[in-house]
């Protein structure tokens, strides 16, 4: 898989690229959101996954997410945040979509397990055809969400 990593902690980013290297996956490592955007628009291959921390400087997680949903609506968003609730909540409002979470602090081997389950792709579609009728209900998609991630991610 090609994943798009942005993570301003240089040793939390350095341990996510050697952990997906290790298992073949080709990683491309940026430290804001800024970075994050200019790696994706000038990709030439497309990105299977990015991996957003949520607080990143200069252009946080969530705005790089909306603009890389934009140019590519079917983006595969993994966000890492302390903050599951809180992180949740704004993708829904502003996203208008449920988007994959792993609560920091977290196990590298997580983070990999989570980045190759392709399983609950369509689960999660499904639940994003619905979100717009329950935007208030942060608490119960965060409990459908656990239900379609794997254990304990969030």
């Amino acid at each position: 898989m090609r994943i798009l990593v942005a993570e301003d902690e240089l040793v939390t980013v350095e341990l996510y690229a050697a952990v997906l290297e290790e298992r073949g996956h080709k990683v491309v490592v940026t430290y804001d959101g800024q970075q994050c955007l200019s790696s994706f628009k000038n990709s030439s291959v497309p990105f299977d996954v990015v991996i957003l921390d949520y607080k990143l400087p200069l252009i946080d997680g969530l705005q790089a997410a909306k603009q890389i949903l934009e140019i590519e609506p079917e983006q595969r968003i993994i966000f890492t945040s302390a903050y599951v609730t809180d992180t949740l909540g704004d993708a829904i409002r502003d996203l208008k979509r449920v988007v994959e979470l792993i609560q920091k602090p977290f196990l590298p081997e997580t983070l990999v397990n989570q980045v190759e389950d392709s399983s609950a792709a369509q689960k999660l579609r499904e639940l994003n055809a619905d979100v717009k009728d329950d935007e208030g209900d942060v608490d119960r998609l965060l409990q459908q969400l656990r239900a379609i991630q794997r254990p304990k991610t969030i």
